[in-house]
């Protein structure tokens, strides 16, 4: 094997490693459509999810909570107290919440132990 052909596998092996890595602990930036019923403490969430998502404990201190899809209990999407736009939300989102009114979410997804776990970024009113 030549010099050459060796370092074009070592940097194809190094890159499909790293692909491999990020794709199970990636975040990715997304938004939903959701109708809130509640905003409150958030549930504990687990060491690995702060260690994956690189978001110190004291950040994840509150959620929104909503009706599941199979409509028999409460989902929570915990909120990243951080970077969350806690103005605009006072002011438009929470003196309406709770009346079905839907809203806008952006969120993160984190892959945690193959699980995906959302965290809300920011909050708009849909018009």
């Amino acid at each position: 094997m030549t010099k050459k052909t060796f370092n074009i596998m070592l940097l194809f092996l190094i890159s499909f490693h790293s692909f491999a890595q990020k794709r199970g602990n990636s975040n990715r930036d997304s938004s939903l459509i959701v109708k809130l019923n509640d905003f409150g403490k958030c549930a504990p969430l687990t060491k690995a999810f702060y260690q994956t998502s690189g978001i110190a404990p004291m950040y994840i201190t509150s959620a929104f909570y909503f009706v599941s899809n199979d409509k028999t209990g409460f989902s929570f999407i915990p909120v990243n107290d951080k970077v969350f736009n806690y103005d605009y939300f006072q002011k438009y989102i929470y003196p309406n919440l709770g009346r079905g009114d839907s809203v806008k979410l952006m969120v993160k997804k984190y892959f945690v132990n193959k699980k995906e776990i959302l965290v809300a970024t920011k909050i708009e009113k849909i018009e």
